[in-house]
């Protein structure tokens, strides 16, 4: 076999041009015209190439039948299809097509057993162009196909009929592997373990949960001690001693109602104070003179007597006690 013929066989390209006429005995028509239209049918194997002409067609079980037709039709007709006139029967199959490549449609069959073999014929189908011309179809007829496949195995070799495929059987069952219950009984143990000792971690963390942080008047009541303690007014500081009372008051002012007062000047304060917060008007009076007073201290330099000085630590008091929950919760002992 030819080179160029392997490498057309390989593309899936009709590789012959030979035409293959009928033999002398009539036993196959490769060529049929009527009404104007042809069909010549070319025949290879993908063993052997080419049928020449007056050869038979041979090949074996493992080759395949390559049938190549090429349809020529008359003015105002169109090929229109290529079929097989009758079943291939049980032992062949089409392998492919048909396939049209330009004016060539390709066919490919492959046998099962070995023997001869009769293929029905194919028919060439021709329609008019355009369709309504009220012309009838022209049909031509290519076969039968004669010739015999012969066996791949030794001479001699008995035939045997094709067997029906047995029922699958189940293969055994695999050993029993222990490595995944050890590793699982190993895990779970690991579990067990670990759970018997974290319960009593999380019951012991669970007791030293932190004592909730101290109520607002507690905290301010006792910086009230902490600055009358204080040696600022003896020392004669009394800007920073009215800049500490006035944050005291201001610190509580905010955790007890809510009110940013450190963040705020005095008049917004106040203003504040008087438009929405539960703070009693009386108190907003005491708390602006407080704020006032305070300010001048703070911003005009202005020199308080100790005496003012020290009642200024009790007006915060004062309002910080009559301020405080009625029940509010005393902070626990340390």
């Amino acid at each position: 076999m030819s080179s160029a013929w392997c490498l057309a066989l390989a593309l899936g390209v009709s590789p012959w041009s030979a035409a293959v006429a009928a033999d002398r005995q009539g036993e196959t028509s490769f060529r049929s015209s009527s009404g104007g239209a042809t069909a010549e049918l070319r025949v290879a194997t993908s063993a052997r190439g080419p049928v020449a002409e007056g050869v038979p067609i041979i090949l074996t079980v493992a080759d395949r039948l390559i049938l190549t037709v090429t349809p020529t039709a008359p003015p105002g007709y169109r090929f229109e299809k290529i079929a097989w006139q009758g079943e291939l029967g049980e032992t062949w199959r089409e392998a492919a097509g048909p396939e049209q490549r330009g004016n060539d449609t390709t066919l490919i069959v492959e046998p099962f057993l070995p023997g001869a073999f009769i293929l029905p014929a194919l028919s060439v189908r021709f329609v008019a162009e355009p369709a309504d011309a009220g012309r009838e179809p022209i049909v031509l007829e290519l076969g039968p196909l004669r010739g015999e496949v012969l066996s791949v195995l030794p001479a001699g070799t008995p035939r045997r009929d094709l067997t029906d495929i047995r029922p699958v059987v189940e293969p055994p069952p695999p050993p029993r592997d222990w490595t995944r219950t050890i590793v699982i009984g190993a895990v779970a143990a690991s579990a067990v373990v670990l759970a018997g000792a974290l319960v009593p971690l999380v019951a012991r963390l669970a007791r030293r949960r932190p004592p909730p942080p101290p109520a607002p008047h507690e905290v301010a009541l006792s910086a009230l001690n902490r600055l009358e303690s204080s040696d600022l007014l003896a020392r004669g500081l009394h800007k920073p001693f009215f800049q500490a009372a006035s944050d005291i008051l201001r610190r509580y002012i905010e955790d007890r109602f809510a009110l940013r007062a450190p963040e705020r000047t005095t008049d917004e304060f106040l203003r504040e104070a008087r438009d929405a917060s539960p703070i009693l008007p009386g108190d907003v009076e005491r708390l602006e003179d407080f704020l006032r007073h305070a300010d001048l201290v703070k911003f005009a330099e202005q020199t308080p007597s100790r005496e003012t000085s020290a009642r200024t630590v009790s007006l915060i008091r004062d309002f910080v006690q009559r301020t405080t929950p009625t029940q509010a919760p005393a902070s626990p002992a340390p």
